[in-house]
C-alpha cells in the first residue's frame, strides 16, 4: 500500500529509519531467480523475474526488475500503476498518458478506457499529428507544448520522462496548465531523495549545442534505438519546481513491499543513485 508524504522532513525521517532494512532486503531479492509473491496488476499470485537486465554493475538493479510474467511490468511500472488506480475519477474523466506504444499504457487503458496515449516524435511535430509506429496509430505530444486547453484534463500520466526535458519548469507548468482544478499528475523520473540538490548532466549553449557537465547517460526507449539523452538525476529540491508550477499539493508515495515486488534500487553504495520505490502526484 502506498504511503504518502506531503513534507520533506517526514519523508526523509522515515527513509533514513528504514534505509538499512531496505538494503538488507533488496540483498536478499538480488539472490532469488524468482520472488514468489502477489501482483497487484494481476491481482494473483505470481513469480516475480528479479533480474531483467538491467545492472548496476554487478548488482541488479531492481527498480527495473521484478517483473510480473503475468502482467508483464516491473517492479516501476507496477507502481505507476497502482498509484493511478487508487484514485477516483469522475464517469466524465478524460486523462493523458505520455506514453501509448507500451505494455504499461495498455494495462492502464484496460482499466481506464477513458485515458488517452501519446508519444514524442521528436521537435517539429505539431500537437495531436499522427504517426504510424508499429501499425499504430499513436499521438504526438510534448510535454513541453501538449495539445490541450487549459483545465481540459483530469489526469497526467509521464513516467521516467521529465529526466530527459531540458526544460524542466516548462514541462511541470505544462501539466499544471492542463488540469482541472482537483486534477492529478501522476509521475516519476530517476529521483533521489537523499541528495538535497538536483545533478545537472547536461544543458544546451546559447546556440543550442549540448554541453555535458557529467559523462553523457542514455536511458532505453521504446522508439529510439540510440537511447534518449538524460539531463538530470533529480534530488528533494524538485518538490519545491513542482510547488513552483502551481500545484496546490505535491506528494511523495512510497512502498517497500517485498511480498508485491516493490523494492528499492539496491544500489548500496550511498545515497547518490539510491532510489525507494517512489512515485510522485502533484494535485491542482
Amino acid at each position: 500500500m502506498l504511503c504518502w508524504f506531503d513534507e520533506d522532513a517526514a519523508l526523509l525521517a522515515a527513509l533514513r529509519h528504514h534505509r538499512g532494512a531496505m538494503d538488507a532486503a533488496d540483498a536478499w531479492v538480488q539472490a532469488q531467480p524468482r520472488l514468489s509473491g502477489y501482483c497487484s496488476v494481476c491481482r494473483a499470485a505470481t513469480a516475480f523475474v528479479v533480474d531483467t537486465g538491467v545492472r548496476f554493475g554487478p548488482d541488479i538493479n531492481l527498480r527495473e526488475g521484478l517483473q510480473c510474467p503475468g502482467c508483464g511490468l516491473g517492479n516501476r511500472n507496477r507502481l505507476v500503476y497502482t498509484a493511478v488506480c487508487e484514485r477516483a475519477f469522475p464517469e466524465s474523466a478524460r486523462g493523458l498518458m505520455l506514453e501509448a506504444t507500451t505494455v504499461l499504457y495498455d494495462r492502464l487503458a484496460q482499466a481506464l478506457p477513458w485515458l488517452e496515449g501519446s508519444e514524442f516524435f521528436g521537435p517539429g511535430h505539431a500537437p495531436g499529428t499522427r504517426h504510424a509506429v508499429r501499425g499504430r496509430s499513436v499521438v504526438h505530444q510534448s510535454i513541453t507544448e501538449l495539445g490541450y486547453r487549459d483545465g481540459s484534463l483530469d489526469l497526467v500520466v509521464h513516467n521516467d520522462v521529465l529526466e530527459h526535458v531540458a526544460d524542466t519548469d516548462r514541462a511541470l507548468s505544462e501539466c499544471r496548465r492542463v488540469l482541472r482544478p482537483g486534477g492529478a499528475c501522476v509521475f516519476t523520473m530517476p529521483f533521489f531523495p537523499l541528495r538535497a540538490t538536483t545533478l545537472v548532466r547536461g544543458r544546451h549553449a546559447a546556440d543550442g549545442s549540448l554541453v555535458h557537465l557529467e559523462p553523457p547517460e542514455y536511458h532505453g526507449d521504446g522508439l529510439r534505438s540510440e537511447g534518449i539523452y538524460t539531463y538530470y538525476h533529480f534530488g528533494l529540491d524538485l518538490l519545491g519546481r513542482v510547488a513552483a508550477a502551481g500545484f496546490r499539493t505535491v506528494e511523495v508515495g512510497i512502498d517497500f513491499d517485498v511480498f508485491r515486488g516493490h523494492t528499492a534500487n539496491n544500489y548500496r553504495y550511498g545515497d547518490e543513485a539510491w532510489m525507494p520505490p517512489v512515485v510522485l502526484r502533484a494535485l491542482a
